[in-house]
């Protein structure tokens, strides 16, 4: 005969005392949080398994060599968005104005430091594959200069996916991370097999490009709409500056054109008033806090 286990029973004592009403809507809530870790998972890994099916391991080494340096940079605008989610969410139940002009500064300084980030490492990719994987990486050279500028897309997406989540839209962050998945599976299997990792690099990027597009949209949508050209111009200018500068004295010391260039890059960035010091210290405030 079978015993039916009842909340409350000797034999499930615990179970009287659950509030399942909660538990129900704290599921509820978590789950496009659980979807869209394992959507990222998927995201991130899928490539290089469909590299080594498709292609073997030698190239999933070369592109995974890319991958490793570009992830290191990605840790800079998830350190960031941590330190100011508390704040972002705060600002949601008590001032929508503070909540868009945190969302607005916050974009700024992200792609204001991305950029010149993608630019110094797309110059200097042959010598940081060298110094870091040696000679025998070499291929590796032409995936880190592709999949650096997802990494730069990464930091204005990062802030994109939190801030959703922040106003309690933390579905449409799953749906965009499930949709990039997708897609990037879907161009996989259309670019590996004729452009084999340098394929895989590139739908990379074209994925975080799509990823970028669908997430600005839901915030337009839901919160607000950031004036791209206008947020962006004095950075693009500045690393364009600073591009340039690198190309033209390419032929001396790499530790001196690095020098160089993070003062052209700055230089421009404060003549052009990209920055303020208001904004300064008020992200010196909630880091200070955070820490």
């Amino acid at each position: 005969n079978l015993r039916v286990l009842k909340p409350g029973s000797r034999w499930l004592p615990w179970i009287g005392g659950l509030d399942f009403t909660f538990w129900k809507l704290t599921m509820k809530k978590a789950l496009p949080f659980g979807l869209s870790a394992f959507f990222v998972m998927l995201y991130f890994w899928v490539d290089s398994v469909m590299l080594s099916v498709m292609k073997g391991d030698e190239v999933v080494g070369w592109y995974n060599a890319a991958y490793r340096i570009v992830l290191v940079f990605m840790l800079i605008p998830a350190a960031v968005v941590n330190a100011l989610f508390p704040v972002i969410s705060r600002y949601f139940k008590t001032s929508s104005e503070d909540l868009i002009a945190m969302y607005e500064k916050a974009f700024k300084y992200l792609v204001m430091t991305g950029l010149p980030i993608g630019v110094g490492v797309s110059f200097f990719a042959p010598g940081i594959i060298l110094v870091v994987f040696g000679p025998s990486y070499n291929p590796a050279v032409p995936a880190l200069q592709v999949l650096i500028w997802a990494g730069v897309l990464v930091f204005p997406t990062t802030l994109f996916g939190t801030v959703l989540a922040s106003i309690d839209r933390q579905s449409l962050g799953m749906y965009s991370v499930g949709l990039c998945a997708l897609m990037n599976i879907l161009l996989n299997m259309i670019f590996i097999p004729r452009f084999s990792y340098l394929g895989a690099s590139y739908a990379t990027l074209i994925t975080e490009g799509l990823g970028f597009m669908v997430q600005y949209w839901f915030l337009s949508k839901h919160l607000h709409t950031i004036n791209l050209p206008k947020t962006c111009w004095v950075p693009a200018l500045a690393s364009s500056l600073m591009f340039l500068v690198l190309f033209l004295f390419s032929m001396y010391n790499t530790g001196l054109l690095i020098t160089v260039g993070i003062v052209i890059y700055c230089a421009t960035v404060y003549f052009l008033k990209g920055v303020n010091q208001e904004e300064l210290a008020m992200f010196h405030k909630i880091f200070k806090t955070a820490a």
